[in-house]
């Protein structure tokens, strides 16, 4: 059974980390040691305990030390034990199947004098990945980096599911930047449909600024046609304008993301967004214009954060650190009304909703 599941998914790399979406200050709320969940899925695949969280640790059976991934099998079940969470928090429990396919169960939100819980994996949430083979070595355009790894500068070929490669002639990719020189966005990427970040690239395009004289896409009438993005397991950068003006739906962040670049994001179809525990730098306008987007969730921290980050788009529900100043408040791009309730309710860390036109605290 053990080889025939190993098999499914042998493709997929486990990460397991716990979603919190906290309220109010730590020391209101009860610290829960242990509490245990009994997970159902009907698909097999991959066990994820998804989001952030502080102080929470997780604690799940592997198939072997050498093999140091949560599985489930079709219709199966599992116990996962996490320790030390606070009371209020929200868990979701997911697995990716085979094909890179993600199945959510519903919520749970933690209570102070329950510590056993049952939760059925059930929802597909995220469109199949592509399964095409990985493309062919001739499909990309490289460059050799001075650390004897290789940078993928251009496609020579194809369309549709990218699947970039973890290798090119031996030699590891760690790098993609398909920004022309000229542009501040990748105009190389339109014909693609959804790309796959293998886990060996640590940094998606480039920090630094490009010819400021050039119009926005969105003036020159152009969009991509990017649907879905899968990001590796390693990437610490996303840089500016990488995936700017496509009509992307979700993103998974790895907790490895360290920075996110100027208008990386905007112009999207994002309706919600978590913020991995490791973030540190945010650039202008990173999600801005998203039209849709409804619910964030921002770690504690983050060292620089730009401005309008969040700007015109339709927030009602925000997951806040403790302690943020006006000024940050601001330079995320919330409305009035969220930044003088968040001052309220003395700026400490929750969940903070929005029931048109009072906010309110979870």
């Amino acid at each position: 059974m053990k080889k025939k599941l190993a098999q499914i998914i042998f493709a997929a790399v486990f990460s397991a980390f716990i979603a919190v979406s906290a309220y109010g200050q730590d020391s209101e709320r009860a610290r829960i040691p242990e509490i245990r969940i009994q997970v159902r899925s009907n698909v097999a695949g991959i066990v994820r305990v998804s989001g952030g969280g502080a102080g929470a640790s997780v604690r799940a059976p592997i198939e072997s030390p050498s093999d140091p991934r949560t599985l489930i099998s079709a219709n199966g079940s599992i116990d996962i034990t996490i320790r030390n969470i606070l009371e209020a928090n929200e868990v979701i429990i997911s697995v990716e199947d085979s094909n890179g396919t993600r199945h959510q169960s519903d919520p749970i939100i933690i209570q102070r004098n329950r510590t056993q819980y049952q939760v059925t994996v059930n929802r597909n949430v995220t469109p199949a990945a592509p399964v095409a083979p990985v493309s062919p070595e001739d499909s990309f355009i490289i460059r050799q980096l001075p650390d004897n790894t290789l940078e993928i500068i251009g496609l020579s070929a194809g369309s549709g599911d990218v699947i970039f490669p973890e290798t090119i002639h031996g030699l590891r990719v760690t790098v993609i930047n398909l920004m022309p020189v000229d542009h501040y966005w990748q105009t190389t990427m339109w014909g693609a449909r959804s790309i796959r970040i293998p886990d060996t690239v640590t940094r998606i395009g480039e920090m630094q600024e490009r010819n400021s004289s050039r119009r926005p896409i969105e003036d020159a009438g152009t969009r991509g046609g990017l649907h879905q993005v899968i990001l590796g397991n390693s990437v610490r950068t996303i840089g500016n304008y990488v995936f700017y003006f496509n009509p992307i739906t979700e993103i998974i962040f790895p907790d490895s993301l360290v920075e996110i670049g100027i208008y990386a994001f905007s112009n999207c179809n994002l309706t919600s967004i978590i913020l991995p525990r490791g973030l540190r730098r945010i650039g202008d306008n990173a999600f801005a214009r998203n039209r849709g987007l409804q619910s964030v969730t921002i770690p504690a921290g983050v060292e620089f954060v730009g401005v309008n980050i969040f700007s015109e788009n339709p927030i009602t529900r925000a997951t806040l650190p403790a302690n943020l100043s006006n000024d940050i408040m601001q330079r995320y791009g919330f409305e009035e009304g969220l930044r003088n309730f968040y001052i309220s309710q003395n700026r400490v860390a929750g969940t903070y909703v929005k029931n048109d036109p009072i906010w309110t605290r979870q």
